[in-house]
């Protein structure tokens, strides 16, 4: 399943987390603040993400960064609702 990092200090970040938990998407991501214990394993397992203090979006192996994170994840959200309709 997906993961949606987020910064848990950034009152952007942390109401867009709480945003997409309220609108379901908890089904489809799993949530993790970057100052947590998932997020550090991240960061052992894949050095290149330290650099980045926002939203990432971490699909397998693949991230998407900050306004790609979160293009891609609400695209995603609007396509589900397309089909649900």
């Amino acid at each position: 399943m997906p993961i949606i990092y987020y910064d848990g200090n950034c009152v952007y970040c942390y109401n867009y987390a709480i945003w997409l938990i309220q609108n379901g998407l908890s089904s489809r991501y799993q949530f993790a603040k970057l100052q947590g214990a998932t997020a550090q394993s991240m960061f052992a397992n894949y050095p290149e993400t330290q650099q980045h203090d926002s939203v990432i979006l971490q699909e397998g192996d693949q991230f998407k960064y900050k306004s790609d994170a979160i293009a891609s994840v609400s695209y995603t959200h609007l396509r589900a609702h397309e089909t649900d309709s």
